[in-house]
C-alpha cells in the first residue's frame, strides 16, 4: 500500500505506518475534529524524519470547502499537535 503523499507526485512510495489520536465532536453548529498526536509515520525524508501534518475534510465534499489542516511538525515520527480543527456545519446545510 501507498501513501497519498506518493499519489500526489512525492519522491516514491512510502508504506503506510503509524497511528494518529484524534476526537470528534458536534457542538453549536461546528464540528470540532481535536488532533492529539500521531506516532509511529513513516520516514519520508533522506533525514530518516518527516515533516508530518494532517489534513481532513468532509465527504462528499468534492469541492473541498470543508478542508482543514494542522500545522506541520518538523523532523519527527512521532508529533505532538494538540490542534482542534473546527468545520461549520450550519452553513453546509443551507
Amino acid at each position: 500500500m501507498t501513501s497519498i503523499y506518493s499519489e500526489a507526485g512525492g519522491k516514491g512510495d512510502y508504506d503506510i505506518t503509524g497511528e494518529v489520536l484524534v476526537g470528534v465532536y458536534y457542538k453549536s453548529g461546528q464540528l470540532h475534529i481535536h488532533v492529539e498526536r500521531a506516532r509511529g509515520l513513516a520516514a519520508a525524508d533522506s533525514n530518516g524524519y518527516s515533516d508530518p501534518y494532517i489534513k481532513t475534510y468532509l465527504l462528499p465534499d468534492k469541492a473541498k470547502h470543508t478542508k482543514q489542516k494542522t500545522s506541520v511538525k518538523k523532523k519527527t515520527l512521532d508529533p505532538v499537535y494538540n490542534e482542534t480543527l473546527k468545520v461549520c456545519i450550519e452553513t453546509l446545510l443551507s
